[in-house]
């Protein structure tokens, strides 16, 4: 009898282990699992006049600053949100910004009067419009080095790009056209006209089709990205200046500086829906990476106006540097790769006492 209690008490023990050693193995596995990170998303603001760049935070709406050279104008960040750049309108330089001491950490020269700065899809290039110099820098991420210039129009302002980086399309403002170009040449094909004094432009999420803000003419030009023509038109009163489009593509928001008011426009029907207040002048208009939000800079007021996208209602006004030309957001860094992971032999677990391999400890 006492053997028989004595090789239960065996096998029971011998479970137990097994359980508890199972169970070590899978609290270290989850411990080893890299746990998501959040950051802070932060909205950089291109005062021209202070000179500065106004950082935002977006949680907090808290303000901090950081004093540049003489004339800051555009601003745009690579993908992985590691890098920063903003052109120096009267120095005919790009800065460098290191955005995690928000410190500024060189200089690059380009043509004359940088105005607008897009970092390309796969973030390898950064396209600058030079509006005296009527041509285009293009600056290798890598290198910190112009590796190209081409010509654009006359008086270019801003380049989009498709989605897939393969087309890239320059506004020229003097010549009331956009200049459309392959990125594997970078050369101009050709040019599309559109209203007259064009300033703001947007490419749509998916790709199809780019929305020009025409300042004078008071109307939105839509071009088709397949064929690279206009399509079509419609009216928006009050000097439109920015638009840009919400993540799925459905709204579009569009800066009405004569009016001081945000024209909300469904992409469908291409009618407004509603306007909203803004502060005075509203220049650029700015998506917030989770698409929940706008921010527009009012050059007017020296202001930001926030509006949510889920409410269609202005949620707060943030005050920044004179003259306010130019906004975008900082992407959080990318998370870091997870560790290698080390492969644990399988077991198959077997629910039945009786066939776990003798003791023999």
């Amino acid at each position: 009898m006492s053997g028989s209690i004595s090789t239960v008490v065996r096998r029971v023990l011998r479970l137990s282990i097994a359980i508890l050693a199972f169970s070590t193995l899978w609290v270290g596995a989850a411990n080893e699992t890299v746990s998501a990170t959040t950051c802070t998303v932060n909205a950089y603001v291109a005062n021209f006049n202070a000179p500065s760049l106004s950082v935002i935070d977006t949680t907090t709406l808290a303000t901090t600053t950081v004093v540049t050279t003489t004339s800051p104008y555009k601003i745009a960040f690579t993908p992985d949100g590691a890098k920063g750049y903003f052109s120096n309108y009267f120095d005919d330089d790009v800065s460098i910004i290191d955005p995690s001491t928000n410190t500024v950490i060189g200089n690059i020269a380009v043509g004359d009067g940088p105005q607008g700065i897009t970092v390309n899809p796969s973030g390898t290039l950064a396209y600058v419009t030079n509006f005296n110099s009527d041509n285009v820098s293009v600056i290798n991420v890598a290198t910190d080095t112009v590796v190209a210039t081409f010509s654009a129009g006359d008086s270019p302002t801003t380049i989009v790009f498709t989605p897939d980086g393969t087309w890239g399309y320059i506004l020229n403002l003097n010549s009331n056209d956009v200049a459309y170009f392959p990125t594997s040449t970078n050369i101009v094909t050709g040019a599309a006209a559109v209203g007259s004094v064009p300033q703001g432009m947007a490419m749509s999420p998916d790709g199809t089709m780019v929305w020009v803000a025409n300042a004078t003419s008071n109307s939105i030009s839509v071009i088709s990205t397949a064929t690279n023509t206009v399509t079509g038109s419609f009216a928006v009163s009050g000097s439109p200046r920015d638009v840009r489009f919400s993540m799925s593509g459905t709204t579009a928001y569009v800066a009405q500086r004569a009016s001081n008011r945000l024209a909300v426009i469904d992409v469908a029907s291409r009618t407004i829906t509603t306007t909203l207040p803004t502060g005075s002048a509203p220049s650029t208009v700015t998506l917030h990476p989770d698409g929940e939000s706008v921010y527009v800079t009012n050059i007017g007021s020296n202001s930001v106006s926030i509006v949510s996208t889920l409410t269609t209602t202005v949620t707060g006004t943030v005050s920044v540097g004179d003259v306010p030309t130019g906004m975008a957001f900082r992407p959080c860094p990318l998370p870091p790769a997870p560790p290698t992971s080390t492969t644990v032999p399988a077991t198959t677990p077997n629910a039945d006492p009786e066939v776990i391999p003798a003791f023999t400890g």
